[in-house]
């Protein structure tokens, strides 16, 4: 999950591509917290699926992505707007990461901007940017518990096999 996330954000930051990511780090975020939920796709998460609904010739470009484990929720979602005064002009994106992690503890939004491809995290209100895609990994690992999958056991990858059996595998003491 980790690795898609990332490459999707990194690919929409280099394009200048805009995109706002919710997601839940803990109880279901009830969508009474958005002031639209958007449309609902129970999605696998994937790099090109994020890379395709933030392009702007679709419809659900403009609004956010609730993500839930290793699973696209909902997209066109509109967060509600943060009300905090912020020392730079920041933009609808930000703000609304910013709106919605002030209402709903469990959870981060990562940010793309549109203007400057820049990274950022909203959390608790607050924004921290701007962060490179090494940083943005450190900080998924960190907060989403993050084992990465090696290059060779991904999907479609030498040892893709290894992925099912790993698991079962206990460590002895």
């Amino acid at each position: 999950m980790i690795d898609e996330l990332v490459d999707a954000v990194k690919e929409l930051s280099q394009n200048r591509t805009g995109a706002l990511l919710a997601i839940e780090t803990g109880a279901p975020i009830n969508e009474r917290d958005f002031s639209v939920p958007g449309v609902r796709l129970n999605a696998e998460l994937s790099r090109e699926l994020l890379q395709t609904i933030f392009q702007t010739t679709t419809l659900l470009h403009d609004g956010a992505v609730l993500l839930r484990q290793d699973r696209i929720v909902a997209a066109g979602i509109i967060l509600p707007l943060s009300n905090r005064t912020t020392a730079r002009k920041i933009g609808t994106r930000h703000r609304a990461a910013m709106g919605l992690t002030e209402a709903v503890g469990d959870c981060f939004c990562i940010v793309v901007s549109e203007e400057t491809g820049s990274i950022a995290i909203a959390q608790g209100g607050a924004l921290d940017r701007p962060l490179s895609s090494a940083r943005l990994r450190e900080y998924l690992e960190e907060h989403l518990g993050g084992i990465r999958t090696p290059p060779l056991m991904r999907e479609g990858g030498r040892f893709a096999w290894l992925r099912k059996w790993l698991p079962k595998v206990k460590k002895t003491p």
